[in-house]
């Protein structure tokens, strides 16, 4: 069905763009000019105008290939489905008594100034998470001695 297939199309991540790859923009197209710029490319004036301003960082695979002429290179998926994030953590709980899931969250966010604890990474509700927090889950039962083969 169709139904389906669009359900499972997933939405690509958007990449981000250095000051390098904006000033080779106009080396591309071969113009200085923010409106030439934006015929030859066939995007907006004002998505051109505040991408040479600094005030956009990233763009989508599709505005990517009309800006450069090429395919965007490979970017690491930013959010992951949950649900081997949250079996990692019910089992870290079950084997390190005393630890909460309130401490995990204040462990995964303890650069924020005050993390305040949101539950629904725990539960379930947010179905995709950032990957660093898998990524961190692993690193702990890794240095717990587990090996990673284990966890897959």
């Amino acid at each position: 069905m169709k139904v389906d297939h669009l359900m499972t199309r997933r939405k690509k991540p958007r990449i981000p763009l250095t000051a390098r790859d904006i000033k080779s923009l106009f080396n591309i197209h071969g113009t200085k000019s923010v409106s030439n710029l934006s015929k030859q490319t066939g995007l907006s004036y004002l998505q051109i105008y505040n991408l040479v301003q600094g005030r956009v960082f990233s763009v989508s695979d599709r505005h990517y290939r009309m800006l450069f002429r090429k395919p965007a290179p490979p970017q690491a998926a930013l959010k992951i489905d949950g649900t081997f994030f949250r079996a990692m953590v019910d089992l870290w709980l079950y084997l390190n008594n005393g630890v909460t899931r309130t401490d995990l969250y204040r462990e995964f966010f303890k650069d924020e100034p005050d993390p305040r604890i949101d539950h629904r990474i725990f539960s379930g509700k947010i179905k995709t998470i950032d990957a660093r927090l898998e990524h961190i889950m692993r690193q702990k039962f890794i240095s717990a001695g587990l090996d990673d083969k284990l966890l897959r």
